[in-house]
């Protein structure tokens, strides 16, 4: 897989290249990148759609997975409750944040290799990544207690509906709003 855009000519301007989606967010059963909503199954690739893809990873592993159009994207986040948005919005707003993309936890740098588990998610535009960011478990269930009840409820149902045969262990991200 390459990771820029061989067409670029570095000639237009002070564009950078543009980075390809890496690997680390393909979707495990083809080993490319996602191409279909989870939710609505429209096309996003080629469409240029804008859409985010999520994955959960424990000791290496993928558990859970999915990538959402950006209008399915804000259907979830709107079943999120009032109390919750605001308290995430604290949360994150009140942290020296990290800026470690894909390899380290956004809220205390801790590098992916180094978490037991983690959850990963891209902004994506078509085939490009346009943002990435990762969560270690430690600090994804410090974020857990600032769920409301609403935003669980909200979250189980939609997993419930768009991953019917989704595991039921409360330890799996299908049972914990990820970072939608």
């Amino acid at each position: 897989m390459k990771e820029f855009d061989d067409d670029f000519d570095g000639k237009e301007g002070d564009v950078e290249p543009v980075l390809l989606i890496p690997p680390e967010l393909h979707s495990m059963e083809t080993d490319k990148p996602f191409t279909h909503c989870a939710d609505c199954s429209r096309e996003m690739v080629e469409s240029f759609e804008e859409y985010m893809v999520q994955k959960a990873v424990h000791r290496g592993e993928t558990i859970f997975e999915f990538a959402l159009c950006s209008e399915c994207h804000d259907e979830v986040r709107q079943g999120f409750s009032k109390e919750t948005v605001l308290r995430l919005n604290q949360y994150f707003g009140l942290q020296e944040l990290a800026d470690e993309g894909l390899q380290g936890c956004l809220n205390c740098g801790r590098r992916r290799d180094d978490a037991v588990s983690y959850t990963m998610a891209g902004s994506c535009y078509g085939p490009f990544l346009a943002a990435g960011m990762m969560i270690c478990s430690e600090c994804q269930a410090n974020i857990q207690d600032l769920i409301s009840e609403q935003t669980r409820k909200s979250w189980d149902d939609w997993v419930g509906r768009t991953f019917p045969c989704a595991p039921e262990s409360e330890d799996l991200p299908t049972k914990r709003p990820m970072l939608l």
